[in-house]
């Protein structure tokens, strides 16, 4: 007779269930409770728009601009390693 064997997860799925849903489940609740709109003044702009819209555009601006400030670091750190000293 066989045995019968237990199916089994694969690590990935058990990332996805204990670790990404948790958070997407909390974004959702963090953007039902911000749906409010919001006015936004910037020199002679107005902007109306909710305040999950404003967060996300400011969150992603700080991660890109870190990314460009960092970006030349990183870079340079490889061709060193690549390249050795140069001479």
């Amino acid at each position: 007779m066989r045995a019968e064997r237990r199916r089994q997860f694969p690590m990935y799925k058990k990332i996805l269930l204990f670790g990404v849903l948790p958070i997407l489940v909390l974004l959702l609740v963090f953007a039902a409770q911000n749906m409010a709109e919001q006015d936004l003044a910037f020199l002679f702009w107005t902007f109306r728009l909710s305040r999950v819209v404003f967060l996300l555009i400011f969150f992603l601006a700080g991660v890109l601009v870190g990314m460009l400030l960092t970006g030349g670091w990183v870079l340079g750190r490889k061709r060193r390693v690549r390249g050795g000293s140069g001479a």
